[in-house]
């Protein structure tokens, strides 16, 4: 383990640095080490405390303490800290904090029961006193940070202070360095079959070369038609597929130590053997192996595969040089599947269905036969639509639709990224110019994907200019989505093109993130506002816990750059919930809706203008949206609250007086509440609240809200019921119904009799909640489902209850309606469409 060269000097000043002026969060957010960051935590405490030696000591998994830093302390101390006996149970100041997770203070080190080299070695050196505070993560302690001082003393209560605050600093930089790490795990493996990805190929291939006498090799495997698995069956069973795949290559290879994942559905091998006809013959076995029909969804299904192969003899050769000789190999052997082709053999003839699909590409071009879809994208909070995707969709005469994929690589060969970038700009700028017109005031941002040779192009800023203010559209309206990848490539020329673009007004997205060899610490140097989680990671992310803590690292240290979050590839209500818990803020995928075509699309625009009690603005323009305003203000604070909560974790976890951490706690809860009413009542407004419908009963539900509600409630409710379900998101009818007996709870006598009857009458179910309350004048009655209005000043709360209950019930295709109770008090009664 690294550290500073030790000093024999107790007690010497640390050399200038500019870990002093930085702070260590911030140097840590920025990607800076754990050491550094760790330095810059104990040369603030030694900055702090004159005369003190700081040092950090880490956890490990079987209880040793290992040294992280310690720049001001003897060598001979660190020697005898390294030596592999100190251990979390040793008994010395520093490791009683790791193992009680308290503060630990040793006044006198001379006269301090435990006795140890280290401690010896500290008071040889004219260390008196050690003061220890714990490191402590949700799951335990970290380490600890230590202060070795010259004087036999206590620390006061301001250094004790100091001391546990350092700690705490201490052990978020500590976490930080861990998500970083499982995200660094996580991109050397491909989530979907487990194997390395092909950024191991120059490691696999060193292994090879070192450890056999024949001649190595690298081949390229293509799993044909998992696009029309994937469309037919859904992209679960796509990636089966693939995992089945991986296990008849990886059978044929001897083991998956030389299987890799390539990009796509591409495989790469490293082979090795006496002679080129022998490599031929193990790449022929690949193309074997995958002849057998696989089951999906309890039918055969058949891929059609090709094999590319290339020599390399030479140690010297470039490994991406090779992949990329052995994929181009594996395309040119596609028609004729089956067979292997030796990179470096004779082209095919000219007539090839390569060059083929390039002509008809070249014309579809001109004729309009290349459009263009969009995937509309949710905020997980909210259910509003808030944005969406251009994808590419070509309608070929003969062949179809063809996706991206089929025809991208044949555009990029081609040279043909000019011309399909101004297409798509061009149609995505025309079309929400369009939805404006008959959406006035629509503010829908649409993102599309800029491959790498389009972010060096220099005309790529004006074509995006010229067509905003062809359309009149502001620069607010496109996102431009980049991949991991295609930005850092050439990051300083990336950073320049984006930068202009953002002058325009123009939103930054990392597309795919996650999947290539970046960072975040790379990501801020970009104008990113935006990160996309790949389809890789949200796949299994219900079943599988690593790709669970990516996505919440991911999240974590997004929120801390002030990142929006998008989850792509979501296909069901269990993805969606994970991936909201975990921090995503938007969503898209197939559980909402595949790629539409424009006329399809405009039919989930909401309607946006100015209402009827809407009024003209001095420039003749409508005056801001308040709900808009509230909902993005709702959004905007989700992050700073997610902040102080995990804060709120640290010092339960340090043990902090539970009074204050529940406080706390309670007052997140109580604003989290606050905005997520806003919120809803802001998406209600507009009819863009989505549903997960499912069977719902509704005697369950309400018998779940009485039980676990208040005790003063729950003593007064007379629940009868008979069995009566409904279609229905559970969570909203959980939230509707909890509406209508918070209102009874705030508005209805202490000991009044409160009557809930749940029934049903041939196709619909009723609800109704009953109270002896005061009850609502009927001259007030009209006002009772009105936004943002308490019929009784001294109540507390926004006003919104009653009305995103009844928005709420319609929503479900129902109604909730008021009327006086006999003799005295309020009556609500909740219709809704009963289940088949």
């Amino acid at each position: 383990m690294w550290r500073d060269p030790p000093s024999d000097d107790v007690g010497s000043t640390p050399a200038p640095s500019s870990v002093v002026a930085d702070s260590p969060l911030a140097l840590a957010a920025s990607g800076a080490s754990l050491t550094a960051v760790l330095t810059a935590v104990v040369t603030r405490i030694e900055t702090e405390l004159p005369g003190a030696c700081g040092s950090v000591l880490l956890l490990e998994p079987d209880g040793r303490l290992s040294l992280a830093c310690a720049p001001s302390l003897p060598a001979a101390w660190h020697d005898a800290m390294t030596d592999g006996s100190a251990t979390a149970a040793d008994g010395t100041p520093l490791a009683r904090a790791a193992a009680t997770g308290a503060v630990a203070v040793s006044r006198d080190l001379a006269a301090d029961p435990c006795r140890s080299e280290v401690i010896d070695v500290a008071v040889t050196s004219g260390l008196r006193a050690c003061w220890s505070a714990p490191l402590v993560g949700p799951r335990g302690p970290l380490g600890v940070v230590g202060v070795h001082h010259r004087q036999a003393r206590a620390p006061t209560d301001d250094e004790r202070e100091r001391l546990v605050a350092h700690a705490h600093m201490a052990a978020v930089a500590v976490l930080l360095a861990h998500s970083s790490q499982a995200l660094d795990t996580a991109r050397s493996l491909d989530p979907v079959t487990g194997l390395p990805v092909n950024d191991r190929l120059p490691a696999v291939l060193e292994e090879v070369r070192e450890t056999v006498v024949g001649l190595p090799a690298v081949a390229a495997v293509e799993v044909g038609r998992l696009r029309d698995c994937n469309d037919a069956f859904g992209f679960e069973a796509g990636d089966q597929l693939l995992r089945d795949a991986a296990a008849r290559l990886a059978d044929r290879a001897g083991g998956d130590r030389r299987l890799l994942r390539g990009v796509g559905n591409v495989f790469l091998v490293v082979l090795d053997g006496p002679d080129e006809a022998a490599l031929r013959e193990a790449a022929t076995g690949f193309a074997e192996a995958l002849r057998a029909p696989f089951v999906i969804a309890g039918r055969d299904f058949h891929v059609a595969s090709a094999v590319g192969l290339v020599l390399a003899e030479s140690p010297d050769r470039d490994p991406a040089e090779l992949a990329r000789l052995a994929i181009d190999a594996m395309e040119r052997g596609r028609s004729e599947r089956g067979t292997v082709v030796v990179a470096g053999g004779a082209p095919r003839p000219a007539t090839t269905d390569r060059l083929e699909l390039e002509q008809d590409l070249r014309r579809a071009l001109d004729v309009g036969e290349v459009t263009v879809h969009y995937q509309p994208q949710y905020d997980l909070h909210t259910g509003m639509l808030v944005g969406a995707e251009a994808l590419v969709r070509w309608r070929h005469p003969d062949r179809g639709v063809l996706l991206p994929g089929r025809f991208l690589p044949v555009l990029e060969a081609a040279g043909l990224e000019r011309e399909l970038s101004q297409l798509v700009i061009d149609r995505v700028c025309r079309d929400l110019a369009d939805w404006r017109m008959t959406r006035p005031g629509l503010l829908l941002p649409v993102s599309f994907n800029v491959s790498a040779a389009q972010l060096q192009d220099a005309q790529l800023y004006d074509r995006v200019a010229d067509a905003l203010a062809a359309t009149g559209l502001p620069g607010s309206a496109l996102v431009v989505e980049v991949t991991e990848q295609a930005a850092f490539v050439d990051e300083a020329g990336a950073a320049a093109t984006l930068r202009r673009l953002t002058s325009l007004g123009v939103r930054i997205a990392i597309d795919d993130f996650g999947t290539g060899y970046s960072s975040l610490s790379h990501a801020r140097r970009l104008p990113t506002s935006t990160l996309k989680i790949d389809r890789s990671f949200v796949t299994h992310i219900a079943s599988q816990p690593p790709d669970a803590a990516v996505v919440a690292a991911i999240c974590g240290l997004a929120d801390g750059l002030g990142l929006t979050v998008v989850a792509e590839g979501i296909e069901d209500p269990e993805q969606l919930r994970v991936v909201r818990e975990l921090g995503c803020h938007v969503g898209q995928g197939f559980h909402w809706s595949r790629a539409l075509p424009p006329e399809e699309f405009r039919d989930l625009l909401p309607e946006i203008g100015p209402g009827p009690d809407a009024k003209a603005g001095p420039d003749g323009g409508w005056r801001i949206d308040v709900d808009r305003v509230v909902a993005d203000l709702a959004h905007q604070t989700r992050t700073p609250l997610t902040i102080v909560s995990m804060y709120a974790d640290l010092l339960a976890a340090a043990d902090a007086d539970p009074e204050v951490v529940a406080g706390l706690r309670r007052q997140v809860t109580r604003l989290t509440g606050v905005l997520s009413q806003t919120a809803d009542a802001a998406a209600l407004d507009r009819g863009g609240l989505l549903l997960a419908r499912q069977p719902v009963a509704l005697h369950a539900v309400l018998h779940e809200l009485v039980t676990e509600g208040p005790p003063e409630l729950r003593e007064r409710i007379d629940l009868r019921h008979t069995d009566a379900d409904v279609v229905g998101d559970p969570d909203r009818l959980r939230q509707l119904l909890g509406h209508l007996l918070d209102n009874v709870r705030v508005h209805a006598p202490a000991s009044g009799p409160v009557r809930v009857a749940v029934t049903r009458h041939d196709t619909r179910v009723c609800v109704t909640v009953e109270d002896r309350g005061p009850g609502i004048p009927m001259s007030k009655a009209e006002h009772v489902f009105r936004k943002y209005t308490r019929l009784d000043p001294g109540a507390v709360g926004l006003g919104l209850g009653l009305f995103i209950a009844r928005q709420l019930a319609r929503h479900h295709g129902g109604e909730l309606s008021y009327r006086p109770a006999t003799p005295t008090g309020a009556c609500f009664v909740l219709e809704l469409p009963a289940a088949d």
